[in-house]
This record gives C-alpha cells, structure tokens and sequence, in this order.
C-alpha cells in the first residue's frame, strides 16, 4: 500500500467588522500558492467555521451573492464541498434560502439568536481525494450532548484512501 502526502489546512472565518468573507478570502489569498504546489497541492483537506453561507434572505440577501463567490473561489482551487458530495437529497428543513426545492444547505450550528438552521462550517477536498469512492462518509454530527460543548457541530469526513 502506497501512502502520499496529504496537506490539512484549517480555516476560521473571523467576523471581522461584520463581515467574515473578507478574511476568509484573505486566507485564501495566503494559500494560494500551497494549492497551486504540484506537490502539496494535490491532495488538501481544508475545513473549519468559514462563518459564511448562501443561507442570506430579505434586507441581507446581498450578503448571499459576496458569499457565493467566496465559495466559489475555493471550488476554483479545485476542492470539492464533502458534504454537498454526500449530502441526502431533498432540501434542508427550515431553510428558507432562495434555492426552494434546490437548497442543499446541511445544518452545521444551532445559532443562539436564530431559529434557521445555519450552515457555515464547511469540509473541501481536492478532486483526487473525493473522486470515484473516494468518501465513504462526510456528514455533520448532530449530538445534543456535544451541544453543551458548541453551537457548532463537528464534521465527519471518512475518506478511502487517506
């Protein structure tokens, strides 16, 4: 059995003057050439509470096209969602994010002030980590006992050959 080198990379969104977007897409700026690495690009894990989403509705659902785009500047690295890959099907309950009948938000925190069940922690991978069986599992922990702990809940991303 051959073993390759994997690069983990944990990121924190920190809500800077309202906004979390704007550090996230600092750190990914820092990143950007470890994922452009023909070595330790190839195979990266990157996870952890980006504090965005695509969740944003009403007087704040501009902030749903900045995050977008933030996102997809990590797809544009060439690293899947885990749990979009693996997510069940149907939309989340509760959700009233525009996507209607499309949405595929995972409930990731249970916000103290907020009664929508907020995805804004994330897991990504690079295509050839997530590619045909790659994952044999990525969801998100639900534990009401792991609650007194958090109002985050952790992710789980089981992968075949790592």
């Amino acid at each position: 059995m051959s073993t390759r080198p994997v690069t983990f990379v944990s990121m924190y969104g920190v809500i800077d003057n309202g906004y979390a977007d704007t550090t996230v897409h600092r750190q990914l700026s820092d990143l950007a050439s470890l994922f452009d690495d023909p070595h330790l690009g190839k195979n990266v894990i990157l996870g952890g509470d980006l504090n965005v989403t695509t969740q944003w509705t009403g007087k704040e659902a501009r902030y749903r096209d900045w995050e977008i785009t933030t996102l997809a500047r990590i797809k544009a690295f060439g690293l899947a969602d885990c749990l979009d890959l693996m997510r069940p099907d149907g939309p989340l309950p509760g959700c009233d994010c525009p996507d209607g009948d499309g949405c595929r938000h995972i409930r990731t925190q249970y916000h103290p002030r907020s009664a929508r069940p907020w995805q804004n922690d994330y897991a990504f991978a690079s295509q050839s980590l997530v590619g045909p069986g790659g994952i044999t599992r990525a969801e998100v922990i639900d534990d009401p006992h792991l609650r007194t702990l958090s109002d985050h809940m952790p992710l789980q991303v089981d992968f075949t050959s790592v």
